[in-house]
Parts: C-alpha cells; sequence; structure tokens
C-alpha cells in the first residue's frame, strides 16, 4: 500500500568521495553513494568520460555505493566530467536521475567553457540521436582517424549535442556515427561530417553554439 515511489536516488554528498566538482583531484577511485538503494544500466555503454580514457574505468556497486575504478593516468590541469545520463535509477520503482553528472578537476578550478548545438542529415535533414560530437585541440583534418578526441559529446532524438566545463582554445568539431565504438573515423559505413574552420573558446564568451550535418558515403 501507500503512495507510488516517483523519486529518483540522490547523491550523498556527506558519504561521497571526493565531492562532486572536487579541484586537485588525485584520486584513483571515486566512491558515488546515494539516499537508497539502485541500479546502474550497462554502465560501460551508457556512462561516457569526457575527455576520453585509454582505458575502461570499472564500475561495482555495493549497497548504496557505486565505485569508479579509473584504471587511468589523468591528465594535469584538467577538467573531467563523467556523465551518467540516465543510467542510474531506483531499485525497486525504476525512477532515472536525468542527466546526472559527476565532475573534477586535476588542476586549481573546474573549466568553465560552454558549447552546444544541432547536427542533421545532410540528406534527410532530420537530427539523429546517438551522434558522437568530437573536439580535438589539433585542427588537421585527418585527426579524426588517428587520434581519440579530446572531448566529446552525443546527440539526442533531436541531434542536439552540448559540451560543459571545457578548457579554453581552438578545436576542430567532427561528428560521427561510431559502429565500433572506438572514436575514431575507420569503417566506410560510418556517418562522418566536420567544419573547416576552427572554433574559438575563449574567456569572452563562455557559450557557443555550431550546427551541421554529416553524411553517409554510400548516399553521396
Amino acid at each position: 500500500g501507500g503512495d507510488r515511489d516517483t523519486i529518483a536516488p540522490k547523491l550523498d554528498t556527506n558519504k561521497t568521495t571526493p565531492n562532486n566538482y572536487s579541484t586537485s583531484f588525485n584520486k584513483e577511485v571515486i566512491h558515488l553513494t546515494f539516499d537508497e538503494y539502485f541500479t546502474i544500466k550497462n554502465p560501460t555503454v551508457n556512462v561516457f568520460i569526457s575527455p576520453t580514457l585509454s582505458e575502461t574505468p570499472e564500475y561495482i556497486v555495493k549497497g548504496k555505493t557505486l565505485t569508479i575504478d579509473l584504471k587511468n593516468k589523468l591528465e594535469e590541469n584538467t577538467t573531467y566530467t563523467i556523465n551518467f545520463g540516465d543510467a542510474i535509477s531506483d531499485y525497486t520503482a525504476g525512477n532515472k536521475i536525468s542527466d546526472f553528472k559527476y565532475v573534477f578537476s586535476t588542476g586549481d578550478f573546474i573549466d568553465s567553457m560552454q558549447f552546444s548545438g544541432n547536427i542533421k542529415d545532410a540528406f534527410t535533414n532530420n537530427g539523429e540521436e546517438g551522434l558522437l560530437v568530437m573536439l580535438y585541440n589539433n585542427s588537421e583534418d585527418s585527426v579524426v582517424t588517428k587520434s581519440t578526441p579530446n572531448y566529446f559529446a552525443k546527440t539526442d532524438k533531436e541531434g542536439n549535442y552540448s559540451f560543459q566545463y571545457i578548457k579554453e582554445g581552438a578545436y576542430k568539431i567532427f561528428a560521427l556515427k561510431d559502429e565500433n565504438r572506438n572514436y575514431k573515423y575507420d569503417l566506410p559505413n560510418e556517418k562522418t561530417g566536420f567544419l573547416k574552420d576552427v572554433i574559438e573558446l575563449k574567456d569572452t564568451q563562455k557559450t557557443a553554439s555550431v550546427n551541421f550535418t554529416v553524411f553517409d558515403k554510400k548516399n553521396e
């Protein structure tokens, strides 16, 4: 009996270590504790970390705590975002935490640049969900075939994407339908698109927006 549970789990900030939005981060393991029992849906697929890491972290649920073993050497003076999307929900009713992020910096401050936009298919003019949008501080056109991005985000059902907590600088931007999930353009059936010009993200402009299209080679 009683009212139906409609409340998603909440992060217990008193028991989470290090705290969300920590600076001078130097840990190998993160403990996120919630106020109720929860589940996390396929974290190796549904949780993504930007900037990218060379090794996939390990996610361990015990009681009300999610332990993340990073298994990577982190870059100095860099802000990292662990984006859980809606992968975490309560154990009994399935109430999801919407757009949950854990953010930390290995430097003295959290980078504050923001960047967003929309991507459409060049032939249908429709947005597409699940495209990777990738930022590189290398301006070569071929970088998308050789290297993983400095930052990445994913598009929603309308093709919208959003970056937060980015370091100021100049970036090359690509979009990719990453069929083999390796963050590189290396298959002939992968849709891709990019802008010729680099994007300048500066302190005087903390938000920016860019729209562009992706192409499918088989339709060219």
